[in-house]
């Protein structure tokens, strides 16, 4: 510090041997131990502009770090807007449905945990169906569509199935156990679902209400010619599924 410095070398002139030994106070009290009184009123003047000089730094370091701490607030909270998680459109529901058969309705092998044998008798993507007189279930137009994936997920070239779901009946339908699968191709290869680019679904479904969900799978174009989309309600309904092309 610079007042340290200058105080030291003051106090040195007032030692003995020193170039500027100590003289006793004159007339009109002009020197103090070699240190002249016009001296010793700078000191406090010297003192004070070190201590604003500090302070202003500690100002400007706490700016600083406000500013980098806000800036990366700002940031992750653009990242996270920046998610095309939706949410589902209200929609109305489909007036002409169709009552799959349930020939491969198993019930035994679905007690015994085989979910796969509750699937009634596949149905057209341009067809509308009716479970258990409860909701009507209907395919939109599917589109494809480049998708962005999220962590743990693999983006890329998919397509984008929107599901209308009608509560057809007198109560809320819980929407909790809602899960839509995509396969493709002859052999049925299972597609994966891009959750960040799917629209979120709902607890439940007022009755009366429908809701057009879109959800994402990654589906590569040589694939599309030949999908299969299974809409599973959850436990109590049998699982609607629907046959057709995908647009390339």
């Amino acid at each position: 510090m610079v007042v340290v410095v200058i105080v030291h070398r003051l106090r040195a002139r007032g030692r003995p041997g020193s170039l500027g030994r100590g003289v006793p106070m004159g007339a009109g009290g002009r020197r103090l131990g070699g240190v002249s009184r016009s001296r010793l009123l700078i000191l406090p003047a010297l003192l004070a502009l070190s201590l604003a000089a500090c302070s202003g730094g500690g100002d400007e370091t706490r700016a600083s770090g406000s500013a980098s701490a806000s800036g990366s607030s700002a940031t992750a909270a653009s990242a996270a807007s920046s998610r095309p998680v939706g949410t589902p459109d209200a929609t109305t529901a489909p007036t002409q449905l169709t009552t799959p058969r349930a020939s491969a309705v198993n019930t035994e092998a679905v007690e015994s945990g085989d979910l796969g044998a509750d699937q009634l008798d596949s149905v057209g993507t341009d067809e509308a169906v009716t479970v258990n007189n409860d909701v009507a279930l209907q395919i939109g137009e599917i589109r494809s569509q480049d998708l962005a994936a999220g962590p743990g997920e693999i983006g890329g070239p998919g397509i984008v199935v929107p599901v209308t779901v009608s509560n057809t009946s007198g109560a809320d339908l819980a929407l909790s156990g809602l899960v839509i699968t995509v396969s493709y191709g002859d052999e049925g290869t299972p597609a994966q679902e891009i959750v960040t680019s799917s629209d979120v679904i709902p607890a439940s479904l007022a009755a009366g209400q429908s809701l057009a969900i879109e959800r994402a799978f990654t589906v590569p174009a040589e694939g599309r010619g030949k999908v299969r989309i299974v809409v599973d309600m959850g436990a109590g309904y049998p699982a609607a599924v629907f046959e057709g092309a995908a647009p390339s």
